[in-house]
């Protein structure tokens, strides 16, 4: 890996750093913060493994719906979801500096709620930070021989060919360490925000606000033909 790739990534994960605080959509069609920051729920293992299972604050950028007759999730509201989070180390630790970057492979993040799957991530990036430092970030995105890979039951990447993903990393536990080749075992809070390129479109289209106004004038006219039927009848029958 080239040493300026090394930087670039570094710089990229120290941006991110404390972006926890709040779902955010500068640059992204989801995010999620970790439901309880009383917990440390990522965590590092030797020999370079790692996993998050916690309950999350997700949340989409955009109106969407699991099916053409569910109820619309309104853009930016909050939906408490499970996060099954696992990967690996894929090569060596690099570092320059004092900064370091660790290349991983996601294996599999899935965000799930009320029996739908949000969003699910297969992809490869790194974490990177700096060496005794309590926070970082992982990140990585498609291209240059990465792959990045999203399936939602919202949301449509068919024509999302640039594909991302940016994991931050706070309050690292006991902090960061080389370990040979590797990290020495930490825990952190996470945070997540995924971007792609075009923008993801809904799977199902979500009314526009005009025409449910529309169904609703429309079920009161058909209710008030019925009620002035039914006075007719009364009427003629007396």
């Amino acid at each position: 890996m080239k040493i300026t790739k090394i930087i670039t990534m570094v710089a990229g994960s120290l941006a991110i750093a404390g972006s926890i605080a709040a779902p955010s959509f500068a640059d992204g069609f989801a995010s999620f913060k970790q439901h309880n920051t009383s917990t440390q729920a990522f965590q590092f293992t030797s020999p370079g493994n790692f996993t998050a299972s916690t309950l999350v604050d997700f949340s989409f950028a955009t109106d969407v719906r699991s099916s053409s007759s569910s109820p619309t999730i309104p853009a930016n509201s909050i939906i408490l979801a499970s996060l099954n989070l696992t990967g690996t180390q894929n090569a060596p630790i690099e570092t320059l500096g004092g900064f370091f970057v660790l290349p991983v492979n996601v294996t599999n993040l899935t965000l799930t709620a009320n029996g739908h799957t949000l969003l699910s991530l297969v992809g490869d990036g790194a974490i990177s930070g700096q060496l005794n430092g309590t926070s970082g970030g992982a990140s990585g995105s498609q291209g240059a021989g990465n792959t990045v890979t999203f399936a939602s039951d919202y949301l449509d990447f068919t024509n999302s060919a640039g594909r991302s993903f940016s994991f931050s990393l706070d309050n690292v536990t006991p902090g960061f360490t080389k370990s040979g080749s590797s990290l020495s075992p930490f825990s952190a809070i996470i945070g997540a925000t995924f971007a792609a390129t075009p923008t993801p479109t809904a799977r199902f289209a979500t009314p526009e606000p005009s025409s449910v106004a529309g169904m609703a004038f429309g079920a009161f006219g058909i209710m008030g033909m019925v009620v002035l039927r039914r006075n007719r009848r009364a009427n003629s029958a007396a």
